[in-house]
């Protein structure tokens, strides 16, 4: 990072939610096989995924974090975990997200 000439970068909290399937919300059950990683490469799991049912998906974006290099990086990760496990609780259950998570 430093020899890049970056003094912080930003972490970018993601959140992707599988909301729906065939247009129906998803239960627990469901989105538990939707999102599955199986013991298959990362390019089957994509085709599983895509060649499935019609799913609604959410992206959520939360609250970038900086990172400094003087900063702690567990301290950093277990905040941006904290945003990302706020984001998919609330769109599990069908809540708006905050206009700001932190």
């Amino acid at each position: 990072m430093i020899e890049a000439g970056a003094n912080d970068v930003l972490i970018q909290p993601l959140t992707i939610a599988y909301t729906g399937l065939q247009g129906l919300p998803v239960s627990r059950n469901e989105r538990s096989l939707i999102a599955r990683i199986k013991s298959k490469s990362v390019r089957q799991n994509i085709r599983e995924i895509l060649a499935g049912p019609l799913k609604d998906v959410t992206v959520a974006f939360g609250t970038p974090i900086p990172l400094g290099e003087n900063d702690n990086r567990k301290q950093v990760t277990k905040a941006a975990e904290d945003q990302v496990r706020t984001m998919l609780v609330a769109l599990n259950r069908g809540h708006k997200l905050p206009a700001k998570v932190a």
